[in-house]
């Protein structure tokens, strides 16, 4: 009888007939199916799903958990937020084979350090690109590498046509665009308001197009300094670029001051975000568990990063300050499951957070450890 009014049923995949819902006199209701209309697999668009990009509330407030947690003996604490890590970095790595089953190592790889190159706010656009620039394209322009960066990220031509480098850039692309046409970003796919200047997205594109310059196979290099307790860090500090090295924008003035394309902190993230998921997952899909666990190792050992708006906000939620975490946390893993809980739990309407249940967990965590 609920179904009497319904006039169309809306459901992702195909109901049978045996299920197909029908009013009470057994009149069958049309049914719409999402997934014959989807643009794009599920598996793909799963990957499109950032929890980590959808605002906060403006209004900080300790939870309900705060009193919780610190009642609890560092150790536990600790232990609580590791096991917690463990979950977030399992889930990196599935990503990570998702796309290396899609796409091959190369390409897999090449789109997790593009993503983290875009930072928080262009994240997903930067991904994109590297999904519309696949790897193998622009091994086939090796010289071009840079021109089909900015020409598909719609960011040639720029005004300032005297400038030598987005000069060179337009003279190549010109020439290349008809070829790639359909590839190009539409312009408002980019967030350019509220960004450091040194994080604007030309800087970052032209970090990408200098670190495929400087390593035309990565992924043999992060495997082989994973393998070998090396610093895969260094791959990414030892980018630099004449030009991208004193400016900010394609075209925009000259700074009087060099500055590293991607930093220590920056390259740290990656590390822990990218190389080291992807050696997981690449580890399995070859096999190699030694690898795997050489990887796992690597990632429990690591010192914590450089503090940020999330891990400040998941202080202040989780321990009522937004430094606390700081003071109790001792590894990149611990880091990574503060965020985590806080991702899975914590919701920006307080109302929700009288009704959570992470403070019963955590005291059932507390009694069992």
């Amino acid at each position: 009888p609920r179904y009497d009014r319904v006039v169309l049923h809306v459901g992702l995949w195909r109901l049978g007939s045996d299920r197909a819902p029908q009013t009470s006199d057994g009149r069958p209701i049309p049914q719409l199916v999402l997934e014959d209309q989807l643009a794009t697999s599920l598996e793909a668009l799963h990957d499109e799903i950032d929890l980590e990009a959808y605002p906060h509330a403006a209004q900080h407030h300790g939870g309900r958990c705060a009193q919780q947690l610190l009642r609890l003996p560092p150790a536990t604490l600790r232990s609580l937020l590791e096991q917690a890590g463990e979950e977030r970095f399992a889930a990196k790595v599935r990503r990570f084979r998702r796309w290396l089953h899609r796409a091959g190592p190369a390409q897999a790889l090449y789109q997790g350090w593009m993503e983290a190159l875009g930072y928080k706010t262009n994240k997903t656009t930067f991904r994109e690109l590297a999904e519309r620039l696949p790897l193998a394209v622009l091994d086939e322009h090796p010289r071009d590498r840079a021109a089909l960066l900015f020409g598909c990220a719609n960011f040639l031509p720029v005004r300032n046509t005297r400038d030598p480098q987005a000069r060179k850039l337009w003279n190549a692309w010109w020439k290349l665009r008809p070829s790639f046409a359909t590839r190009i970003l539409p312009a408002n796919a980019w967030r350019l308001h509220g960004l450091r200047p040194a994080n604007h997205p030309h800087r970052r594109l032209g970090a990408a197009a200098a670190l495929l310059r400087k390593y035309p196979s990565l992924v043999d290099r992060v495997v082989d300094a994973v393998a070998a307790d090396g610093n895969p860090a260094q791959f990414f500090t030892a980018v630099q670029d004449e030009y991208w090295s004193r400016h900010f924008r394609l075209g925009g003035p000259g700074q009087p001051r060099t500055t590293e394309l991607i930093g220590a902190a920056r390259a740290q993230e990656i590390v822990i975000n990218v190389v080291l998921p992807f050696v997981t997952a690449y580890a399995r899909h070859t096999g190699d568990e030694k690898l795997a666990r050489q990887a796992a190792a690597r990632y429990a050992a690591l010192r914590p990063a450089a503090s940020n708006s999330v891990l400040r906000l998941a202080s202040q939620q989780l321990f009522a300050s937004p430094t606390t975490g700081q003071q109790l946390i001792t590894s990149a893993r611990q880091q990574q499951g503060l965020i985590q809980v806080f991702h899975d739990f914590c919701l920006n309407d307080k109302s929700a957070c009288d009704r959570c249940l992470f403070p019963e967990l955590a005291a059932h965590f507390a009694q069992g450890a």
